[in-house]
């Protein structure tokens, strides 16, 4: 009678237990209590019942299901054990060629360095969240101070109209404990990483371009292939303000310049527009040039030369003939469009592109480009950033080049690596800094996108304004799934595999060991 007892109460206290767990969630002490009583009930029933209990651990049925239970607990305890390492320090590795399923080193660099919580919301119908959901978990696995949110839309109305979403496949990223939102349409990794960088940065830096010199058109309504439409577009992006700046009427750099370009000025600059260059620079000032050869001129535009005569005083030298490389056919461009290769691997601006076998996978491609050289200037250090390769000359035959007729003379024509960038500085972090291309046309809508082009341009605009967190290798906006297409007989093969091969050796496997066990 105390045996069966003692099971009822057993049954009933932890039944009892459960009941209080969900109806009183909050007095969980309540439900432990109840559960350490049916605990104290199991003990009195062994207690009782020893006897039987200790025959039923000693029969020989027992033991042998005593080695089952005891493998089967290994297993499971395997499994979770494995589970748990891969929650806390999971891996994973991208077999895609593209690498559609690995965030871009920039997107990685942002979210290793969050020092505060960051909430996505993507607002989207059920049927349609699963490509951005793929992305949301990456950035999800890249730090654990992001998470993400999937909105339907149809069911939360109130929340998608106090945020103002206008359609779907929009996205809401929010500082965790601020007021402070950016939104994004879309989800792809591109979006969502500009979308952070907006979100986190706390002031807007000016880069200012200058006009009225024949500069390559930063707000060309038409986008024509030779402008910097896009270049702006991508500054724009990276939480820059790109702003206009005519030095002659303006007789000053704003204070709230962060950097200031001047990309292949063409006409002659005013003495005066030199001097406040000038001045600027031996201030602080921050610099990127781009130069640009006309052929018309046989050498350097007007704008170009006095630019170049202007950086001698900061050790750079400019020469005024084009570079040809016969190896860039193998990328599909004509000789004048140079393979260019990252020089100093030290620098910040460079360190973050891959490794590149000279002359056989370019990092940039420099079209129309002349060359760099250094001279020893005191307390400046001139870091070249690009090379070309191994292959390339300098023509000085400008009227072959006219004619389209390129040849190397060994006579007045040098061959061999040469400085298409430089970076330089005084290594100190207010002192003044300048970036000098050898080229304009790297940066121009038709080839900003080829290799490394765009990085290397926006690369060069965080290291002047000295927001180096912004330097990295950036998403590709063209990023492409990949799938995997079998051969209908590849297909037979796997399905004859898992169809009838497997189950066959597991069903003959199975026969083996019962005619075994059968023989002893």
């Amino acid at each position: 009678m105390k045996k069966n007892l003692s099971v009822l109460g057993f049954f009933v206290t932890l039944c009892l237990g459960a009941v209080f767990l969900v109806v009183y969630p909050h007095l969980l002490w309540l439900a432990a209590g109840v559960w350490a009583a049916s605990l104290l009930f199991a003990v009195l029933w062994i207690f009782l019942a020893r006897e039987r209990v200790w025959a039923f651990l000693t029969h020989k049925n027992t033991r042998y299901g005593a080695n089952t239970a005891l493998v089967v607990f290994l297993v499971l305890g395997i499994l979770v054990f494995a589970n748990v390492l891969g929650k806390e320090w999971s891996w994973r590795r991208d077999i895609t060629r593209s690498g559609v399923n690995t965030l871009s080193p920039q997107t990685v660099k942002i979210l290793q360095e969050l020092d505060r919580g960051v909430t996505i919301q993507y607002f989207n119908v059920p049927q349609e969240k699963e490509k951005a959901e793929q992305v949301l978990r990456l950035y999800a696995h890249g730090s654990k101070k992001l998470k993400y949110e999937i909105v339907d839309p149809n069911r939360r109305p109130t929340l998608v109209k106090s945020l103002g979403i206008k359609k779907m496949d929009t996205a809401v990223l929010s500082v965790d404990g601020s007021e402070r939102r950016q939104m994004v349409e879309g989800a792809t990794e591109e979006k969502l990483t500009n979308g952070l960088i907006k979100l986190l940065k706390t002031r807007t830096q000016s880069v200012y371009f200058t006009t009225g010199h024949g500069e390559r058109l930063w707000d060309d309504p038409a986008e024509r292939p030779e402008s910097y439409t896009a270049l702006r577009g991508e500054l724009e992006k990276q939480g820059f303000q790109p702003k206009p700046l005519n030095l002659f009427s303006e007789g000053k750099i704003p204070g709230d310049a962060a950097a200031l370009m001047i990309a292949g000025p063409r006409s002659a600059f005013f003495p005066k527009e030199i001097e406040i260059l000038k001045a600027w620079l031996d201030k602080g000032g921050k610099l990127l040039v781009a130069l640009d050869l006309d052929i018309g001129e046989s050498g350097l535009s007007k704008g170009s030369r006095q630019l170049a005569a202007l950086l001698s005083g900061y050790g750079v030298q400019v020469d005024s003939k084009i570079l040809v490389d016969p190896q860039s056919r193998a990328a599909g461009v004509e000789p004048q469009v140079l393979m260019g290769f990252v020089g100093a691997r030290d620098h910040a601006v460079t360190k973050d592109f891959p490794v590149s076998s000279m002359g056989l996978v370019a990092n940039f491609l420099i079209p129309l480009t002349t060359r760099l050289s250094k001279s020893v200037k005191e307390g400046v250090r001139v870091s070249s950033i690009v090379k070309s390769s191994p292959n390339a000359w300098a023509e000085s035959d400008w009227g072959s080049i006219r004619k389209g007729l390129v040849n190397f003379s060994a006579e007045s024509d040098f061959k061999g690596e040469m400085d298409l960038a430089y970076a330089v500085d005084k290594g100190e972090k207010d002192g003044f800094r300048a970036v000098v291309f050898a080229s304009s046309s790297f940066g121009v809508n038709s080839v900003v996108n080829m290799a490394g082009n765009r990085d290397l341009f926006l690369n060069s605009v965080a290291w002047l304004a000295n927001d180096e967190s912004l330097i990295s290798i950036r998403a590709k906006s063209d990023a492409k799934e990949e799938s995997l297409d079998l051969q209908q007989k590849w297909l037979n093969v796997v399905f004859l595999l898992v169809v009838f091969v497997l189950p066959a050796t597991i069903l003959g496997t199975g026969i083996f060991v019962w005619f075994r066990r059968r023989g002893r």
